[in-house]
């Protein structure tokens, strides 16, 4: 059995869900970023269509793009609770 600490899920009125996060933001907008095989730079990994893609690195360096004013926008959204759609399956940014 998995120590409930490490665990991602609960069982809630017989069903089984995502736990809630206890933090505020989103972490790994400030760790990483993702480049998908066509060079488009989306979020994170939940963002499995690419639809939150701030830029392509065949277009920009990943540095500005990290620096983008639409990638702090989305940090300061989710640090603000305004979560994505791809949010709420991540029990990370959730």
């Amino acid at each position: 059995q998995i120590p409930e600490k490490y665990n991602r899920y609960k069982i809630s009125n017989n069903k089984i869900e995502i736990k809630k996060r206890n933090i505020r933001g989103c972490p790994e907008l400030y760790k990483n970023c993702i480049i998908t095989q066509d060079g488009n730079v989306v979020l994170c990994c939940m963002d499995k269509k690419g639809k939150y893609s701030i830029g392509n690195v065949n277009n920009s360096t990943v540095n500005a793009l990290w620096h983008s004013s639409q990638f702090n926008e989305y940090r300061t959204n989710l640090n603000n609770n305004e979560l994505l759609d791809i949010c709420h399956n991540c029990p990370v940014g959730r």
